[in-house]
């Protein structure tokens, strides 16, 4: 959702990012903030920064994100009204327009599924705004646009770099890994999987014990053999379940929370206690295809270890 006000009463209008034309249901006018035919006069000063369109609406880069795998990622805004804030990835290798289709549409594909719990589950995933073919340094890229998600900018792998020495605490890796638990139910309910769930493909909320997911181009339909693997993780998956399956996302899910509490299947340097640690090493090993039944046993062993639940936030230097 965005927020746009009506350019004739003033008044504010929620405003989903598919709609074209909104009519303000205050004086009824119409209003066209987004039309799609041509290229949106901006409101925006030019100062310099690049800008890139697509599908007629003009974003501003205001600055790289992340280099990933397949794109590389760029926060944005809309050249227009409020600039609403978006995620831009831009084609880096001319054999990578697959991996960026495949990533639009399966994200496409879920925050549009008919399920009831998809009105909260969607807020945890890239949304889809736009995708198109733009000549950029002298070639034709393919670039996709998403809405921004405030409070989710720092991975899994970000963090734990700020807690390398001691790994982070393993009250915040229960509710982390709660979360994607959550998220893959669903996910896995309506016949996807993500097949790369990496410490870099993990965003956390280090205040609202919130995490989402990102780095879908290798996701696909449950069942579907999907080839590669995230560069930067190839060797740390060698014994992984196939891609297509859940047992896959479930599997690649706690290793990065056995790594990110600096527990290696062999470390005993390690801030996660010994229940909890033990399920995650025989989800990390292939033995759970059943994220909901999974998340029970997690939530037993965390009540184990811990006893009730609690409030606890990540301690981030400079966030806010």
């Amino acid at each position: 959702m965005r927020v746009l006000f009506c350019e004739s009463c003033g008044a504010p209008l929620d405003a989903p990012w598919t709609e074209i034309v909104l009519v303000c249901p205050h004086c009824g006018a119409q209003n066209a903030p987004g039309r799609l035919i041509g290229q949106v006069i901006s409101s925006t000063p030019n100062d310099g920064r690049p800008r890139l369109n697509l599908n007629g609406r003009t974003y501003v880069l205001e600055g790289q994100l992340a280099q990933g795998d397949s794109a590389n990622v760029y926060k944005a805004r809309w050249a227009m009204r409020l600039g609403e804030a978006v995620v831009i990835k831009v084609q880096r290798a001319e054999a990578d327009t697959d991996l960026l289709r495949r990533e639009y549409e399966a994200l496409k594909r879920l925050t549009e599924a008919s399920d009831p719990a998809t009105t909260h589950f969607a807020t945890r995933l890239p949304e889809p705004i736009a995708i198109g073919t733009r000549a950029i340094a002298g070639r034709d890229r393919l670039v996709t646009a998403y809405a921004w998600r405030s409070g989710f900018q720092l991975s899994l792998e970000t963090i734990h770099a700020q807690h390398a020495t001691q790994g982070l605490s393993g009250r915040v890796l229960v509710w982390v890994y709660k979360r994607l638990l959550e998220q893959l139910v669903w996910m896995h309910r309506n016949g996807v999987v993500h097949n790369a769930l990496t410490p870099s493909h993990i965003l956390v909320h280090p205040k609202n014990h919130g995490a989402m997911m990102v780095g879908f181009t290798l996701s696909g339909k449950v069942g579907e053999t999907v080839r590669g693997q995230a560069h930067a993780w190839r060797g740390a998956f060698k014994s992984a379940p196939p891609s297509g399956t859940p047992s896959r996302d479930i599997a690649m899910a706690a290793w990065s929370v056995l790594w990110a509490g600096g527990a290696g299947f062999g470390s005993k340097q390690t801030t996660l206690p010994p229940t909890f640690r033990a399920a995650l090493i025989r989800a990390a090993n292939g033995h759970y295809s059943d994220a909901q039944a999974h998340l029970s046993q997690i939530n037993t062993a965390a009540k184990h270890d811990y006893g009730p639940g609690k409030y606890s936030p990540i301690d981030i230097d400079g966030w806010h």
